[in-house]
């Protein structure tokens, strides 16, 4: 294993050797090849961006930057930074993340952000993942290169398509000093594009049904959340109770409770059904045995109708405690710091005759502030905790809880309330949309629909 390491690390060394005698940046640096595990991949580019990027720095005319301009709200961003990833991974491309597409040439039917923008800002939530990704640092180069450079938008669609499913990616982008790619969608034809397919499976693996682990391998390499937002996850993480099933409930309703209802008549239905379906899937070794349920939702009330049907069968309710309490929960070991995270999180829990747990965020959190999408984004990591998961579907929130830490997870169709379990914990591709798969199907030259249409494309709901 040492020997396979050394080797791969020697093939690195040669190919950047060759780039830097080269008549310009190779991006057929070969990472996908050369790479012995998910881990030692993330190594090698790392090593591969940082000597690329002072190179750039001393000669922009040799820039070969992807540009990765993630839209929307938390998870939709993630989503996007993913689909540039694995660009990058397979290209050799330096991945730069311009939050707030900054250096965007408009260009014809671009897509434009959420009203108001990402009020949290890339550095407000994540650390650098072993290497300098943040467009803001390098706000210079960037400049330069977009006002005198060659840049191609992988805007238009069967462009876009035809260039990650078919080709050669490197040689196709090859001529461009700046490519941009903007989106809200885990866009994941890279994995299928039949020159890479097979290198990915053998450094990410696949799940039981075929999908290449993109997601478990990559999400928590990728996705380091700030000390702030560590510190909350580590204390949310703490009031599950020690060696006993943990399940998590998330529950979307949207901004108004009369909107959902109004646009899925039985949406107010819907956080019933998903406390009934977390019940109905327990294991039998657990169904008389404490349990910890943590929910999560964007609405008080769904909160509360899902948490009296969670404790309907629990014996009655002992205790009730919020952490701005001295006295909350006195018996967990948690430190000052964890205690007053868990009181700005305003965290709540009921504790019950059984020995059961439930805790949950009061209150509804916005996106109005860069600490409201701090908080949502350290439940989202706390949530990748739980051992069994139940979700509404709708929603792209939960796609990293269930990715990052792969777990039996079933989900409540919103309209006919249905609960069903999931194949896979990739998340949903190509916006799950029959339009879409349409699209890729009929403007590509590669398209084979015994190899390419995979479960997250198809059946996977957001």
């Amino acid at each position: 294993g040492t020997m396979v390491r050394l080797l791969g690390s020697l093939a690195v060394v040669l190919c950047l050797a060759q780039v830097a005698g080269g008549r310009e940046q190779e991006e057929g640096t070969d990472l996908l090849m050369a790479a012995t595990s998910s881990s030692h991949l993330l190594e090698l580019y790392s090593q591969h961006h940082r000597a690329s990027l002072e190179k750039f720095l001393e000669n922009p005319e040799q820039s070969r930057l992807l540009l990765c301009q993630p839209l929307y709200g938390l998870a939709n961003r993630m989503r996007a930074m993913m689909s540039c990833f694995v660009t990058a991974l397979a290209t050799g491309r330096v991945m730069l993340v311009d939050w707030e597409h900054q250096h965007t040439k408009f260009y014809e039917n671009e897509i434009m952000d959420m009203p108001g923008g990402q009020p949290a800002l890339l550095h407000d939530l994540f650390e650098p993942p072993g290497f300098a990704w943040d467009a803001e640092e390098a706000q210079g180069l960037i400049s330069d290169v977009v006002a005198n450079g060659r840049i191609l938008h992988l805007a238009d669609a069967k462009e876009r398509d035809e260039t990650l499913l078919c080709r050669d990616i490197s040689s196709a982008l090859s001529e461009y000093h700046v490519v941009t790619l903007k989106t809200y969608f885990w866009w994941d034809l890279v994995l299928h594009n039949p020159l890479y397919e097979e290198k990915f499976a053998r450094l990410l693996g696949r799940d039981r049904i075929g999908v290449i682990n993109a997601w478990k391998q990559l999400g928590p390499k990728l996705f380091r959340p700030v000390k702030d937002v560590q510190n909350m996850i580590v204390a949310m993480k703490k009031l599950f109770l020690p060696d006993h099933l943990r399940f998590g409930l998330h529950i979307r309703m949207g901004g108004n409770w009369y909107d959902q209802a109004d646009i899925h008549p039985r949406g107010d239905k819907l956080p019933l059904e998903v406390a009934k379906c977390a019940l109905a899937v327990l294991p039998p070794e657990h169904r008389r045995r404490a349990i910890t349920y943590f929910l999560v939702s964007d609405n008080s009330t769904a909160k509360s109708m899902a948490r009296y049907v969670l404790a309907s069968g629990e014996g009655g309710e002992v205790a009730r405690c919020w952490f701005f309490q001295e006295d909350c929960l006195a018996n967990v070991s948690i430190s000052r710091e964890e205690r007053r995270a868990l009181a700005l999180l305003n965290v709540r829990v009921f504790e019950y005759r059984s020995g059961s747990r439930i805790f949950l965020l009061d209150g509804k959190v916005n996106r109005k502030s860069a600490f409201d999408v701090q908080i949502a984004m350290a439940e989202m990591f706390a949530m990748s905790a739980v051992d069994r998961l139940v979700r509404s579907t709708g929603s792209t929130f939960m796609t990293a809880a269930y990715s990052f830490a792969p777990k039996p997870t079933w989900y409540v169709e919103e309209r006919t309330l249905n609960c069903h379990q999931q194949a896979t914990s990739e998340p949903m591709a190509l916006g799950n949309s029959d339009a879409i798969i349409n699209q890729v199907a009929t403007s590509t030259t590669c398209f084979d629909s015994k190899t390419m249409i995979t479960f997250p494309w198809i059946a996977s709901p957001t």
